[in-house]
């Protein structure tokens, strides 16, 4: 990486350890961020810096050529892909409800809480209902109709049953409700886009992390990088991507900003690491995704399986993606051609 842009993001970050403020949200559905063609109710909108439209429940969001990413309970992220609708159905913490009316949502969860009996997100894609029993990331599809886990478990109770679906398999809608294998290396560019706003959301919650003294966990908003993140009541909780989310007390494990992000996701590899021996996890292959906010990894899914890194969704800034400025060995974007800036 070249000095002068590991300096520059170096500062932008140590700039943002002062800006970490509590947020208490007595409800799910902030609209945290978007791209391209978003509306609420059918009303478009317009991305304005540090306001953060709530759906609140009976209304409906829809996505044109856009994404959008909504936070549910502390540590839920639900993300829209293109052409795709979802009405909230009950916004309270406890018993959040989502319905899929068409296109895909992706779901993450770095919420601890999570189990099959309290399962505080619900999501309801015609007369199914899908829990997620376990922390993970998955994917839900309006057309054709199926569940697909990447990661963790759900629970989906559909025609008087109860049906389990775990790390690589998807349940196909169908009369039949078939659980079948599929390649979990093969992955859209909603799966590529979640990925990079998951490394982005990481690096906010080390630096939000940095400025607390404590906290009881839940949603932050850090002004200096204008984006909520996670900071947890204690430890550290990975992504399932291998990013981590820190508490005030965890954070300090980790030597920031050159490294801090577990491979766990990477499966096996093992190239540009730097071991820690106060993080406490049984790998010790670190990667730095904080000073160029993206990694070079190629061992992740990509599109189509046929290799490339991460994407940038719909171009640079914020959300979009990482930019590669800071890091000029990145591999190269997946381009959307004309969907682009």
């Amino acid at each position: 990486m070249k000095t002068g842009s590991y300096i520059c993001a170096t500062l932008i970050l140590t700039a943002a350890f002062a800006f970490g403020q509590t947020v208490t949200s007595a409800r799910s559905g902030t609209l945290h961020y978007f791209q391209g063609d978003i509306s609420l109710n059918g009303e478009p909108l317009q991305w304005k810096v540090s306001k953060f439209p709530e759906v609140r429940d009976g209304m409906v969001l829809r996505s044109g050529l856009g994404r959008a990413e909504v936070l549910l309970t502390p540590g839920v992220f639900l993300r829209m892909g293109e052409n795709s609708a979802i009405k909230m159905l009950d916004t309270r913490l406890a018993a959040t409800r989502v319905e899929l009316l068409s296109g895909t949502i992706a779901v993450e969860s770095e919420d601890p809480r999570m189990s099959v009996k309290s399962a505080p997100v619900t999501l309801i894609s015609g007369d199914r209902e899908i829990r997620l029993s376990k922390n993970g990331f998955l994917e839900l599809s309006a057309d054709p109709a199926e569940l697909r886990v990447f990661k963790g478990e759900s629970i989906v109770a559909a025609a008087g049953q109860n049906i389990s679906v775990r790390d690589g398999h998807v349940l196909a809608f169908t009369d039949t409700l078939t659980v079948a294998k599929f390649d979990t290396r093969s992955a859209d560019d909603l799966y590529l886009w979640a990925r990079d706003r998951s490394q982005q959301l990481s690096a906010a919650s080390m630096s939000t992390a940095r400025s607390l003294d404590d906290s009881k966990g839940g949603w932050h908003y850090n002004s200096g990088l204008n984006m909520y993140t996670l900071v947890t009541a204690g430890g550290t909780s990975w992504s399932p991507f291998g990013y981590g989310f820190y508490s005030p007390g965890s954070v300090g494990d980790y030597y920031s900003p050159v490294a801090y992000w577990y491979g766990g996701a990477t499966r096996g590899a093992s190239a540009g690491g730097q071991a820690l021996s106060a993080q406490g996890h049984p790998t010790t292959t670190l990667f730095s995704p904080v000073a160029a906010f993206r990694t070079s990894q190629s061992d992740f899914p990509t599109r189509g399986g046929s290799g490339g890194g991460p994407t940038g969704g719909f171009g640079g800034g914020e959300g979009g993606g990482a930019s590669a400025a800071a890091a000029p060995t990145a591999p190269p974007v997946i381009s959307h051609g004309p969907r682009g800036r």
